[in-house]
């Protein structure tokens, strides 16, 4: 059952709202965050069969509202190509896709839909930095910060909301001998953010022509038939031929508060057959005959394992390698995913994620 937002609130200053819409055959759903005049998001292109990740501006008086997809080129920088442009008025936004979606409109609507299951998120946003002109340029040290929050309260809220605030305190510490075994508060987060500028001022002292910066964030990937999947986006540069950036994926069920695993999930024996489609995914992604080489499709190595960086949304459970995790640089981020009718025989029929199991058939 939905519950149809028509008569919606004044727009939040920051917090992440769900927008639905039907163009042609396909259910398209986004979570979008406004603070200010900028807006971020994260939409499943059922077309393309792909996650995309926004960005854009809002207009206060107009409600005119413009959204651009983010595209990460193999030397680790962004670009954007623009996505949809449309307005904001009382819970729907009306527009145009500038996305492919077939031969579906190109006008649509999108309106402000929460399932059961869904979950009110807030966006919180700390920074620190140091920084000078240099000629026309910023040079110095800058972090930044947005991590969530869940709005309710609750023993699982709770669990939750303190496993988010514990990553955005340790964001960029990959050593997990050098985390701080604390809960922090937003105030232990920021000051962090504070110590990390000063540790990279005192390690880099000024140097012309460029910023060292790095930039976390985490967003709503799914948020439905409770559970919760969010996406760490870390972004850095600290000087050099390029950047780096790369994906953290974490599953929660909103029912116990815990952080889900693989083999919370799924029965014993599925990293066969899941290694099997994948290997014949990566190929055809690299438009390589079945049965060659994963060497072919961009790997280091004719070989895989599945690891623990997971996402699920209204397709179905995708993994996802940072660069050089399992391929070069060049090869950017490696990403695979199946669809729920695929995963249909492996889920444990009594865990989290079997309610996606619902409509498996038709996804």
């Amino acid at each position: 059952m939905c519950v149809l937002m028509t008569e919606a609130a004044e727009w939040p200053e920051s917090s992440h709202t769900r927008w639905q819409a039907i163009m042609g055959p396909h259910t398209w759903v986004m979570w979008l965050d406004r603070d200010d005049q900028v807006l971020t998001a994260a939409c499943y292109d059922p077309v393309q069969n792909k996650s995309v990740a926004l960005e854009g501006t809002y207009d206060e008086e107009t409600g005119q509202l413009g959204l651009k997809e983010i595209i990460i080129d193999p030397n680790g920088e962004y670009r954007t190509a623009p996505w949809f442009s449309g307005r904001w008025t009382k819970g729907s936004i009306t527009g145009a896709m500038a996305a492919k979606v077939e031969e579906g409109p190109r006008s649509v609507t999108w309106n402000e839909v929460y399932p059961q299951g869904c979950e009110p998120v807030v966006r919180k946003q700390v920074a620190a930095e140091n920084v000078r002109m240099a000629d026309t340029k910023k040079t110095g040290i800058q972090v930044k910060c947005r991590y969530l929050q869940l709005a309710r309260e609750g023993p699982a809220a709770l669990l939750i909301n303190n496993q988010l605030r514990v990553m955005a305190f340790h964001a960029g510490v990959p050593d997990q001998k050098k985390r701080a075994q604390i809960i922090p508060t937003a105030a232990d987060i920021e000051a962090r953010l504070w110590e990390r500028c000063a540790e990279k001022q005192a390690a880099s002292p000024w140097r012309e022509g460029y910023l060292d910066r790095c930039d976390y964030h985490q967003s709503v990937m799914w948020n439905e038939r409770q559970l919760l999947c969010v996406r760490e986006s870390t972004e850095t540069y600290a000087g050099g031929a390029h950047g780096y950036h790369f994906y953290r994926f974490h599953v929660f069920s909103l029912v116990s508060g815990e952080r889900l695993t693989l083999n919370d999930v799924l029965l014993p024996g599925y990293q066969g057959p899941l290694l099997a489609w994948a290997r014949a995914d990566l190929l055809r992604q690299a438009g390589c005959e079945p049965g060659r080489p994963l060497t072919e499709a961009g790997l280091e190595k004719d070989q895989l394992a599945l690891n623990q960086n997971w996402w699920i949304d209204g397709r179905g459970l995708g993994f996802n390698y940072a660069p050089y995790e399992i391929a070069c640089y060049a090869r950017g981020m490696v990403e695979f995913q199946f669809t729920w009718k695929q995963m249909q025989p492996w889920l444990k029929p009594d865990a989290a994620l079997s309610p996606l199991l619902e409509g498996a058939e038709n996804r």
